[in-house]
């Protein structure tokens, strides 16, 4: 198995070797990062206390665990953490957020640098948030008696189609977790499917949902609504995660509506910092007044400024604070859908796009309260954004449903821990067990 994974490694190196290469020239990337990346070489843990090696992708992922690892800590309070991400704005958020545990890059799908990854680290179990399909890890702990688990489980749409692509890696490799804890039935149902032991899965719920302080007053954003010179008075229109197209989309509402209802505001948040450039020109050929958030602090607020991108990483939880209405991107044409619990636990007015997959039960909760709208075009987003300024009544109730919907699905911290805890003890028993004839072996000796 592992000559395959390190082969299509190979080929998936060859593909991304130019954006690294731009990446090292433009300093997004360190020449050390890479080749950690590439070697498994991460810094060595010091001492022999137990340890859990917490692992999320990106920035939803780090955002969930930024949650849960307060709850990790008080009940593992003899437990050393070591948190990884994969890609570039994942550990941009981890760094910032996690200080006070080491923040490493995640290995790249090669045996080799699994296994390097694990003798250095030297961990007690494995902690996935949401998934990360990498057979060679999974491989080489399960070789070494590791633990394996997933928390928020749950399988994206170009997951599911990478485990299609390898079915016999992909069942083998589920059959390694100890536990895997889904977000819903459906998202069980799904890992059961691809080979997952059904013995091993766990509904526990999702912890986006435990994940918003869901408070308007927060500091934080306050303070960025202040900077962004936002006033009670303004109508705020907040497009977030949004991909190539959608931004057209929420301008072509904007423009319709700018000059009716003098007070609105349009925040844009791309999904993707490699697109703040593109995105800005786009606004600036829109003819409105704008400015990037990157200046707010040097500049100031224009009080004459109509449009703000949002060109920064880690604040949309922030920004979606100051919806009154909100489009969640990644969903209008195409990519499965974005996280659209943030902007419905601050009780906005919420619609997204039909392609929606990654959040698929998120979405049934939303649709089955009548607590968020889909739009299947310009035209429909438009139109759903003229309702809710035309009655605000209708925005207020959208909202208010929404809120409720976020508030009757919290509790899967508490889940989470209490599974996690049965496990990792029934982990230590085992390793005791394993390990007792060898100790008695040396007492006669």
């Amino acid at each position: 198995m592992n000559l395959w994974v390190n082969l299509a490694s190979c080929l998936a190196l060859a593909v991304a070797m130019p954006r690294w290469v731009v990446g090292l020239l433009r300093g997004r990337y360190r020449w050390q990062d890479v080749t950690a990346r590439l070697s498994g070489r991460v810094p060595y843990r010091k001492g022999d206390a137990a340890c859990l090696w917490l692992h999320a992708a990106s920035v939803g992922e780090v955002n969930v665990l930024v949650k849960l690892l307060p709850s990790l800590e008080r009940q593992y309070p003899e437990y050393e953490f070591v948190v990884s991400s994969s890609t570039t704005s994942g550990f941009q958020r981890a760094t910032s957020a996690i200080t006070d545990h080491a923040v490493i890059w995640f290995p790249m799908s090669f045996s080799w640098a699994a296994k390097s990854a694990i003798e250095r680290i030297r961990p007690t179990a494995i902690v996935l948030v949401d998934f990360e399909p990498s057979p060679t890890l999974i491989e080489a702990a399960a070789e070494a008696e590791i633990g394996l688990f997933v928390v928020n489980g749950r399988l994206s749409q170009r997951q599911q189609r990478m485990l299609r692509a390898w079915p016999k890696t992909a069942g083998h490799a589920l059959q390694q977790f100890d536990r895997i804890l889904a977000q819903s039935a459906d998202d069980a149902v799904q890992f059961v499917a691809f080979g997952a032991s059904p013995e091993a899965v766990e509904v526990t719920g999702s912890i986006k949902f435990d994940c918003l302080d869901a408070d308007r007053d927060h500091p934080e954003g306050l303070r960025l609504r202040e900077l962004a010179g936002l006033t009670d008075d303004d109508q705020v229109l907040v497009a977030g995660s949004t991909r190539a197209g959608e931004e057209r989309a929420v301008l072509h509402a904007f423009r319709q509506l700018a000059e009716e209802y003098p007070r609105l505001k349009l925040l844009i948040a791309p999904r993707n910092a490699s697109r703040f450039e593109s995105v800005a020109k786009l606004i600036a050929a829109s003819g409105f007044k704008w400015q990037r958030r990157s200046e707010l602090e040097t500049r100031g607020a224009a009080p004459d400024s109509r449009i703000l991108l949002v060109d920064s990483l880690g604040e949309l939880q922030h920004w979606w604070a100051m919806a009154d209405v909100a489009f969640v991107g990644n969903s209008l044409h195409g990519h499965g859908g974005q996280n659209m619990i943030e902007p419905a636990a601050y009780g906005a007015a919420v619609c997204f796009g039909p392609h929606t997959g990654n959040f698929r039960d998120v979405v049934s909760l939303l649709i089955a309260e009548e607590a968020a709208e889909v739009v299947h075009s310009d035209e429909e987003l438009t139109g759903f954004v003229r309702r809710c300024l035309e009655d605000p009544l209708h925005a207020e109730t959208l909202g208010w449903r929404a809120r409720q919907v976020v508030q009757q699905q919290s509790g899967a911290i508490e889940a989470t821990i209490a599974a996690l805890d049965r496990d990792l003890l029934t982990l230590a028993e085992r390793k005791a067990a394993a390990t007792a004839p060898a100790r008695l072996r040396r007492l006669a000796a």
